[in-house]
């Protein structure tokens, strides 16, 4: 195994990129993202085709600001598929577990993309059963080994935190 576990199932955490607040009429599930959040977008989608462990399936938020970062995502991606959760806006950590939980085996790595504090919350909860407090920027990606070999068992504080970068620590 490289120092990423290559074998082992992933859990990709990706905060959707900085959105704009220009247009105050638009409803918050509508605002799209702004050109810094663009540009950061492209960078991590970049990154994440750089690593050993590719996504193989997207769960993701559908607001806007959540789809427009998953698309560009994907332009560097092998095209993984996306599934829509609307629990990924509107509620907790325990949707995305649920989500995740319900991912067939043959499927060792799982990108989710979303909002805080949800995604705080959920990596908080994953790599120390809520212990620690984890910070998530805009655009901020987690990598997360599950240390399990099928997606139902999978626990609080049963994970290891592989890897927490954002945009502005990116050369690319």
């Amino acid at each position: 195994m490289g120092s990423l576990g290559v074998s082992m199932k992933h859990i990709f955490i990706l905060r959707h990129a900085k959105s704009d607040w220009s247009d105050a009429s638009l409803d918050d599930f509508e605002r799209p993202l702004n050109s810094r959040g663009l540009k950061a977008a492209e960078t991590m989608g970049k990154y994440i085709k750089s690593l050993p462990v590719q996504p193989e399936v997207i769960l993701s938020s559908p607001a806007m600001r959540a789809k427009m970062t998953v698309e560009i995502i994907k332009k560097h991606l092998k095209k993984p598929p996306t599934k829509w959760f609307e629990s990924f806006y509107f509620g907790n950590e325990e949707d995305i577990i649920k989500a995740i939980k319900q991912l067939s085996d043959p499927i060792d790595n799982v990108l989710i993309a979303g909002h805080n504090p949800i995604l705080e919350d959920l990596t908080s909860l994953l790599v120390s059963d809520g212990i620690l407090s984890v910070k998530l920027p805009t655009a901020s990606l987690v990598m997360i080994e599950v240390n399990t070999p099928n997606w139902k068992s999978l626990s609080p504080g049963g994970t290891t935190l592989k890897l927490l970068v954002y945009p502005k620590a990116l050369k690319i």
